[in-house]
C-alpha cells in the first residue's frame, strides 16, 4: 500500500512538474517617499484599477471583521464572510513542490575533491513522501569526434558516440542515503585495439551513506576509489571532455590501446570527510580510507580474498588552493582457474588545484608500481602526469593541458609512451543546464603513430 501511494505521488510530481526551475517572488514592501514642497506623505498606490484622490479612506463598518481582505462594501453594508469554494481536506497532503534547480555556473566546482557524483544536480527534481527525500539527476553527453587514420584500427571509426548516458537516484531519511546511478554507454569490445563494441547499461554508482558525525561520513557499496584526480572530478563538469591520458589510458581508435592508471569504481566500505570544517574560510583538512575488493572493474565478486587498502589527505586554504597526497595497495588474480597468476600493485599521488579570479590551475603526478609474485617476471614501473591551465570568464572558458603516460619505464624499448597536448573551448549556457565543449588533441606516441584529433560534445545536466 505504501508503495502505490509512493508511485501515486511521485507520477504528477515527474511529469507534471519537472519543467519548473524557481518560484519566482515578488517584493511587496512600499518604500516611504517624503514630498518634495513639505506637504503630507504620499499615500500608498491603489489596487489596479483604483483611484487615489488623496481623501482618507472608509474604515470597516463597525461591529464587522477585518480580515486583511480588500472589499468592495458600500458604507454601512454588511461585510460577507469568505467562503471558500473548495473547502480543504484536512486527511490530504498538499502536493510537494519540486525544489529549484541548484544551478552549476561555469567551473566552479571542477576538480574539487569529490568521492561520487551523488551531488550532482542535488534539488533538479525531488520529492519527499513518508518522510524519506528523493532526489534525481543526472546528465547526458553527446560527441562527435575525427581522429587521424594510421592503421586498421586507428582512426577508422570517425563519427557520434555516446560518452554518458545517466541517471541517479538518492534517497534520504535523516542520516542515511542510498544512491543507485544507472549509465549507458560505450561498453566491451572482444579483443584489444579492437574497433568497435557494443552499448552496455550497467549500475555504476551504488552505495549507503550514513553521516555518523561532521567528522565522519560511512560509505558502504560501490563507489569511487579515493585515488587519483582525473578521476575524482566530476564528469559533467570537467574542464576538459576527457579524462586525462595518465588516468584513462589511450582507448582503441585513439592511439595503440593502452591502460591507465585509475582505479575505477570500488566495491567496499569507506569512511572519510570532505572537508573537516577546522576553520570557515582559512585551513581546512579533508580525508578518505577505503577498504575493498580492489581494481575488479565489473566483477560481482573479488578475485581473491586479499582486500585493497585506499587512503587519501587533502590540505585546504579557504576556495583557493587544494593539495592532495593518496595511496593505495591491492593484491590482483589474473588468468582463469587453475592457472592463476598474482600482481602486487602499489600507488601513490600527488596533486594540487589553485582558482582564483576566474583562472583555474591542476596539477597531477601518479606513480604505480607492480610485482609479478607468481611468474617473478621484472617488476613494472609505471608514471604518469598532467597540468593544466583554464581561465573562465561570462560562462565561457579557454584551457590548455599538457598530460604525459609512460607504462613502463624500465623498458624503453617498448615504444609505449604517450604524450598529448589538448587545447579546449566551452561554454555554459545561462538559460539552459547545457554544456558545450569542443577539444583538439595533438596525441605524440612514442610508436609513431599519427592520432591527433578534434572531439567536439554537447551536454545537458538535470
Amino acid at each position: 500500500m505504501r508503495s502505490s501511494k509512493l508511485v501515486a505521488l511521485l507520477t504528477p510530481i515527474t511529469f507534471g512538474l519537472w519543467p519548473i526551475a524557481a518560484v519566482a517572488q515578488t517584493d511587496t514592501s512600499t518604500a516611504v517617499l517624503m514630498p518634495e514642497d513639505g506637504g503630507p506623505l504620499r499615500r500608498a498606490p491603489m489596487p489596479e484599477g483604483g483611484v487615489d484622490d488623496g481623501m482618507p479612506r472608509a474604515k470597516p463598518p463597525t461591529g464587522g471583521v477585518d480580515d486583511g481582505m480588500k472589499r468592495n462594501t458600500p458604507e454601512g453594508g454588511v461585510d460577507e464572510p469568505k467562503v471558500d469554494p473548495q473547502p480543504k481536506d484536512p486527511n490530504k497532503t498538499p502536493p510537494t513542490e519540486p525544489a529549484p534547480v541548484k544551478k552549476e555556473q561555469g567551473l566552479k566546482n571542477s576538480g574539487q575533491f569529490r568521492v561520487d557524483e551523488s551531488q550532482l544536480g542535488s534539488g533538479g527534481l525531488s520529492a519527499e513522501a513518508g518522510g524519506v527525500e528523493f532526489i534525481w539527476n543526472g546528465y547526458f553527453r553527446v560527441l562527435g569526434e575525427i581522429t587521424e587514420n594510421d592503421n586498421e584500427y586507428i582512426g577508422r571509426n570517425d563519427g557520434f558516440k555516446l560518452g554518458n548516458a545517466r541517471i541517479g537516484m538518492s534517497a534520504r531519511r535523516g542520516p542515511l542515503m542510498a544512491f543507485v546511478a544507472m549509465e549507458a554507454a560505450f561498453g566491451e569490445r572482444e579483443d584489444i585495439n579492437a574497433p568497435n563494441g557494443t552499448f552496455t547499461i550497467r549500475p555504476r554508482d551504488t552505495f549507503l551513506r550514513y553521516d555518523l558525525s561532521r567528522f565522519a561520513l560511512i560509505t558502504a557499496g560501490r563507489f569511487k576509489a579515493p585515488y587519483d584526480l582525473g578521476e575524482l572530478e566530476v564528469t559533467a563538469l570537467r574542464t576538459f571532455i576527457d579524462q586525462p591520458v595518465e588516468s584513462r589510458g589511450v582507448l582503441a581508435t585513439q592511439g595503440n590501446e593502452t591502460e591507465g592508471l585509475s582505479q575505477d569504481r570500488q566495491l567496499g566500505v569507506m569512511v572519510h570527510q570532505d572537508h573537516l570544517g577546522l576553520t570557515e574560510d582559512g585551513f581546512d583538512l579533508g580525508y578518505a580510507l577505503a577498504l575493498t575488493n580492489g581494481r575488479t572493474v565489473d566483477l560481482a565478486f573479488n578475485d581473491n580474498d586479499r582486500p585493497a587498502a585506499f587512503a587519501r589527505v587533502s590540505a585546504y586554504y579557504g576556495q583557493w588552493v587544494q593539495l592532495n597526497v593518496a595511496g593505495f595497495t591491492d593484491s590482483r588474480t589474473r588468468g582463469e582457474i587453475p592457472n592463476l597468476t598474482d600482481e602486487e600493485v602499489k600507488g601513490s599521488e600527488i596533486s594540487l588545484l589553485a582558482s582564483f579570479f576566474g583562472m583555474s590551475i591542476q596539477g597531477q603526478l601518479l606513480f604505480q608500481n607492480k610485482l609479478y609474485s607468481t611468474t617473478g617476471a621484472p617488476d613494472q614501473n609505471s608514471l604518469g602526469a598532467h597540468v593544466q591551465w583554464s581561465y573562465t570568464l561570462w560562462g565561457a572558458w579557454f584551457g590548455y593541458r599538457f598530460a604525459f603516460l609512460d607504462p613502463n619505464t624500465r623498458d624503453d624499448q617498448d615504444n609505449d609512451q604517450i604524450i598529448e597536448h589538448t587545447i579546449g573551448l566551452g561554454y555554459q549556457t545561462e538559460s539552459l543546464p547545457v554544456r558545450l565543449m569542443l577539444n583538439g588533441t595533438l596525441a605524440q606516441e612514442q610508436a609513431k603513430v599519427d592520432n591527433n584529433r578534434l572531439t567536439a560534445m554537447v551536454q545537458y545536466i538535470f
